[in-house]
């Protein structure tokens, strides 16, 4: 059974019984914030796997980043692929020049659905349903970043 259905059922089930389903979040790494499903619903969100150690990440960071500051309304949220400490991460994101959030990929793949990618880079889009719209392997351009929106 797919990790939406159950999530889904789950939900249901939680209100039949006249309890509320928990609000998923996610934690800032680079800052402690947190993001509330109230801060992703209804908007484009870009989920972009990445690690230290790939060049074609390093070549796609600063479209991800420029993309993230041309549309404002996507949520555009980096994962790193080898799940280090919160520290490293921040020390190899500040290398790479990542300006966009840093999110956990466990809490993440909670509050969006999908299966850990197989090649660096990805970049996991999620349309303003919460739905999977497309997965994107290799490094992208801040072009094919918009196209999947057909923006």
């Amino acid at each position: 059974m797919g990790k939406t259905l159950v999530i889904g059922l789950m939900s249901l089930l939680l209100l039949a019984c006249g309890k509320q389903a928990p609000e998923l979040t996610l934690e800032k790494i680079d800052d402690g914030n947190v993001l509330r499903q109230a801060d992703w619903q209804g908007k484009w969100v870009y989920i972009n796997y990445w690690a230290e150690w790939c060049k074609p990440c390093a070549e796609e960071v600063p479209e991800l980043n420029a993309f993230s500051k041309a549309h404002p309304d996507v949520l555009v949220l980096g994962v790193n692929f080898d799940n280090v400490a919160p520290a490293d991460q921040l020390r190899q994101a500040n290398a790479l020049r990542i300006e966009f959030p840093l999110v956990a990929g466990e809490a993440v793949r909670k509050a969006f659905p999908h299966d850990l990618p197989q090649g660096l880079p990805a970049t996991f889009v999620f349309g303003p349903d919460g739905k999977l719209v497309d997965t994107l392997q290799g490094p992208q351009t801040a072009a094919t970043l918009a196209q999947v929106m057909k923006l």
